[in-house]
């Protein structure tokens, strides 16, 4: 539901209509003939006075559809993982470095195990080219 306040537009038109208004009641009670009433055999008429007052008056309107927010804010990560866990819900308030995403790690995981077995290969060729180069550089000296 949506409400709209327009109370700050509308305050000076009611104070500046209340006058007029009161003024006008008074001068059409008084403006009667009191032997007209009395002839037809009409009541008096009845005469209620109440002291003029500020009031708050509120004019709102309830009204159904879709709402925007005015902010909003689109969530990328940089590495492509399952989420695992969501730790907000719409409308929440978070501060900066509150965790909102809980991720499984299983991208991460694999590209560690491939770095780890390149560096495997990579020992062993060094390992198996050490001997070469030492005897390669032997024999480079003996010339």
């Amino acid at each position: 539901m949506v409400r709209f306040n327009r109370w700050h537009r509308l305050q000076p038109r009611v104070a500046w209509c209340a006058w007029p208004i009161t003024l006008a009641a008074f001068v059409m009670a008084g403006c009667g003939n009191d032997d007209v009433a009395t002839q037809v055999g009409a009541p008096p008429a009845t005469v209620t006075v109440h002291e003029v007052a500020s009031n708050e008056w509120v004019d709102s309107v309830d009204a159904l559809g879709p709402a925007q927010a005015n902010e909003s804010v689109t969530l990328t990560a940089k590495v492509t993982e399952v989420v695992r866990k969501v730790r907000f819900e719409d409308g929440d308030r978070v501060n900066q470095g509150d965790v909102l995403v809980e991720l499984t790690g299983q991208a991460e995981v694999a590209n560690l195990r491939e770095a780890q077995a390149a560096l495997n290969e990579t020992q062993q060729q060094l390992t198996r080219l050490e001997p070469l180069v030492a005897c390669d550089q032997g024999v480079l000296l003996a010339r």
